[in-house]
């Protein structure tokens, strides 16, 4: 302690003599800089509250967006549109919506296959304008999938390690509940869908081998098994593999101090990105071992030693199966300068350490908590040590950064500080018991530390317990205060806020010094060097392009061609130019998903050789999350399994888990429908041109579907015609002579006034003939490229949580059971001026364990955060 302290002297000597010249950089310069950053670029922040964390295969994911701007936790009204996806442990989109805003909330859901595998899947949100900054500021968690087999079937892995480069696993498969299971036909298929090849060792046993590359890149494999009822269960395993691991180490303040006791933070994880368990043994060169650690909390752990000047360290580190790594320490540094930070009651004590060589000049230290400035100042020879009282600080992630007298980075340092400063939620029941099938209405309330009344709007969800785990891992406050701050992922972020937890405290700490600060460059502004957005906020949708010229298709068209765009039955219409690149571009559309546009260019002389080109929309690289594998099995989750496909069978709104013998039907293939909707047309089989016994194509037209002809040109209703055959338009002048009324599978007269233009036609035809052959006659017609059909993602339409309800005796006590997981689900729900709000729903069968998770954000940016128990003794 003697020597550190002769360090601080050292270092308060080297404070006092700072030039005249740096200090015009003060609080207020500062505070008007990051004032300006903020204006100029305001970032986002997302989070999502979904219904409960376990789903199967069938349902819905019920979820709601919440864009906050990231400084004050207040609703940002930048963006309109929300993008959702659902990645599988194979880094693929399985999923994706565009959710529209709704009164500045984004309620919408994700609807899961009925055939998807039982997995841990990744939910990912962003918006257009988040891709300014890299995919780490995007939401990101995991959530639990199972399918009906789920309910059967329980797997186990055993890996043996004990060939060096060649893993070895086997998978075992057994019945639940004593119910027997044999597997008659097994595959397991790899990321990039290679097979591996399998050896069944035992009933219902199989092993494969893979190899080092698999447990580093992905290690998840898809199993797929059929038992002998011809029953298929698919499966993403994890390959929860001991076989390698890596140990990062973080000195504190960034820097490894020669001279100085120093307290190094570490974090080990496995290949695949789980936490892992590790002695730690600091040697110098003579091999003596000066100091050692083990991780203490998910997978990090601190260590402290004194560092000679000029002396290299190493660290041995050691898992639980024995494998050992040897690293190498950051190297000591006799120059630099760093924050030793510790916390005392209600004091944060920040202190500057200097190595033995440092040549301490002006430092300047600034302390904010998310771009908001609490204190800049000259570090003052009279204050050593500055103490904060960190009740002053708003809740978050504090950053202190030391800098020079040029404002550049000397030293980090966050800190966490919780203030208690939520919104104060009380929840209550008119129910005093809750029975089957009756009506509950609850009352919220929202307040501030000092019981005046705050308004805002939150989403809740009411789940039974019994049957699912509810969503608590990644809360509101959790999400909003920690993760979102920090880079890398972090598994559990409300572990950090358990409050009888007595690894939180310490586990908190070590995140800081394990993960750095993500948003905005504060050194950069401070000195004047702003960061500014190249993607706009997308405040409606577009649909653009490029018009392409030459024999190669390889030049822009130029300026001035016209690029006709038409919605689907007519529902938008319009035309724009190109510019001197050749692209166009339309804005401020507002069309649901599902939503088909045809867009036609031509040249002002009519010329259609131009090649039209669609800017597709880019997605952001997929990447699952990763998560610790189970090593036991999940007794309350089977039991999920089975309520929810007993559930989905009498809901019959998503699907019935029946299983049939394999049977094969036969019959007339009906073709392929016409690719747009329209609201007026006649449709022609095979059959039934048949039996008209028409025979020519033009016979057909004027005895069936009422088509008249003026010197040959076909009229409807005295408007022209427009034909289509196999998806191309054709004249009739053709068709009068090529085409083969025996060669038809179906005719459809669409008498929809600008149908033609969905084949490029236009809309002034009074009607179109579609036509489909059965040996695709005109299949190999030229393509027209100055024609594109396209069907972009559009806004989800919003639709509503439904459960029953039970107003009549004969609702009340109707056979079939309910056994809702989720039990209630409402995505917007506002307060009034006295920050109250209420609202209803019908119990189920089942009454004793409910709980409720309310989340939400009051105007002034208070975070809504509640978990409440609903039982017999509420």
């Amino acid at each position: 302690m003697k020597m550190v302290f002769i360090f601080v002297c050292s270092l308060l000597f080297c404070l006092s003599a700072r030039s005249q010249g740096v200090q015009t950089i003060t609080y207020d310069s500062i505070m008007h800089r990051m004032s300006r950053q903020i204006v100029a670029y305001p970032e986002e922040k997302i989070h999502l509250h979904i219904d409960k964390s376990t789903y199967m295969a069938g349902e819905k994911i019920w979820l709601r967006a919440y864009l906050l701007n990231s400084c004050f936790h207040t609703t940002s009204y930048l963006s309109h549109y929300v993008y959702v996806e659902l990645i599988n442990p194979f880094d693929s989109i399985v999923s994706r919506v565009k959710i529209r805003s709704v009164d500045g909330g984004f309620p919408g859901y994700i609807s899961l296959s009925e055939d998807l595998p039982e997995g841990e899947y990744t939910l990912r949100a962003y918006t257009k304008y988040m891709r300014n900054m890299d995919d780490d500021y995007f939401y990101r968690r995991h959530v639990q999938i199972g399918n009906p087999m789920s309910a059967l079937v329980h797997s186990s892995l055993e890996i043996d390690s004990s060939n060096k480069g060649k893993l070895n696993a086997s998978v075992r498969f057994s019945g639940y509940s004593q119910s027997e299971l044999s597997v008659t036909d097994f595959d397991i298929q790899g990321k990039d869908r290679e097979y591996f090849d399998v050896k069944q060792e035992l009933d219902n046993c199989f092993s494969f081998n893979f190899g080092e590359k698999l447990t580093k890149e992905n290690s998840t494999v898809l199993v797929t098994l059929q038992d002998d009822s011809r029953r298929t269960y698919r499966k993403f395993i994890k390959l929860d593999s001991a076989y390698d691991f890596d140990v990062s180490f973080y000195p504190e303040g960034g820097n490894l101090l020669g001279g100085n006791i120093n307290r190094i933070a570490f974090k080990a994880l496995k290949m695949n990105g789980e936490d892992e368990w590790v002695r730690v043994s600091v040697l110098n060169t003579e091999r003596d071992t000066v100091a050692s650690a083990v991780t203490s909390v998910n997978g990090m752990g601190l260590i402290t030693f004194f560092a000679t000047p000029n002396e290299t360290y190493t660290a041995i580190c050691v898992n639980l199966q024995g494998k050992q790594k040897t690293i190498r320490l950051p190297e000591s540094n006799v120059k630099a300068i760093s924050l030793k930070l510790d916390k005392v009651q209600n004091r944060i004590v920040v202190t500057p350490v200097a190595a033995s060589e440092a040549k301490c000049d002006s430092v300047f230290l600034v302390a904010h908590v998310r771009g908001v400035i609490v204190y800049a100042d000259w570090w003052k020879k009279s204050k050593p040590i500055i103490r904060f009282d960190q009740r002053l600080f708003p809740s978050g992630v504090v950053q202190f950064l030391l800098l020079d007298k040029h404002m550049n980075p000397l030293s980090e340092r966050l800190t966490f500080v919780d203030n208690m400063t939520d919104a104060l939620v009380s929840l209550s029941l008119n129910n005093s018991v809750i029975k089957p099938r009756k009506l509950v209405t609850g009352q919220v309330k929202l307040t501030d530390q000092s019981n005046s009344p705050l308004v805002g709007n939150f989403s809740i969800s009411v789940v039974d317990e019994n049957l699912t785990n509810v969503d608590t891992a990644f809360n509101i406050k959790a999400d909003l205060l920690l993760r979102s701050e920090l880079k890398g992922y972090i598994a559990n972020p409300a572990y950090y806020f358990e409050s009888d937890n007595k690894h939180a405290k310490v586990g908190v700490d070590l995140l800081m010094m394990t993960h750095g600060w993500r948003r905005y460059n504060i050194p950069q502004i401070i000195k004047g060097k702003f960061e500014l957005s190249t993607i706009q906020p997308e405040r409606s949708q577009q649909v653009s392009g490029i018009v392409k010229d030459g024999l190669l298709l390889n030049s822009n068209a130029g300026d001035h061609v016209d690029v006709l765009i038409l919605g689907d039955n007519s529902t938008y219409n319009d035309v724009t130019s190109t510019d001197k690149k050749g692209e166009f571009k339309f804005e401020g559309i507002e069309f649901p998903d599902g939503t088909g546009f045809v867009l036609q260019v031509l040249k002002r002389n009519g010329s259609k050789h131009l090649f039209l080109d669609i800017k597709e929309d880019s997605i952001p690289t997929p990447q699952a999350v990763q998560y610790r594998a189970k090593k036991e099995p999940d007794d309350r989750f089977q039991k999920y399994m089975y309520y929810a496909e007993q559930n989905l069978n009498h809901d019959s709104a998503l699907m019935d888990v029946i299983y049939l013998e394999e049977v094969e039907v036969t019959g007339q293939h009906l073709g392929d429908d016409i690719p747009f909707r329209f609201t007026d047309s006649e449709s022609f089989s095979e059959n039934v041109i048949k039996s008209y016994a028409a025979s020519t194509f033009r016979d057909f037209l004027e005895q069936q579907l009422r088509i008249t002809f003026e010197l040959d040109k076909p009229l409807f209703r005295r408007e022209d015609v427009y034909f289509v055959v196999d998806e191309f338009s054709c004249s009739y002048q053709d068709l009068q002579y090529d085409l083969q009324m025996n060669n038809v599978e179906r005719i459809e007269l669409i008498k929809d006034h600008g149908a033609a233009s969905f084949w490029g036609g236009g809309a002034n035809y009074g009607a179109t003939v579609w036509i489909k052959t059965k040996k695709g006659m005109y299949a190999s017609v030229k393509e027209q490229f100055n024609l594109r059909k396209i069907f972009p993602l559009g806004y989800q339409r919003p639709i509503e949580f439904y459960s029953p309800k039970y107003e009549k005796e004969e609702q009340k006590h109707h056979n079939l059971s309910d056994y809702r997981s989720t039990v209630y689900w409402n995505p917007v729900i506002f307060t009034d001026s006295q920050g109250e709000a209420s609202f209803s729903f019908y119990s189920t069968d089942q009454t004793t364990d409910y709980l409720a998770v309310i989340e939400g954000i009051c105007t002034s940016g208070e975070i809504i955060y509640l978990v409440k128990k609903l039982n017999d003794n509420f």
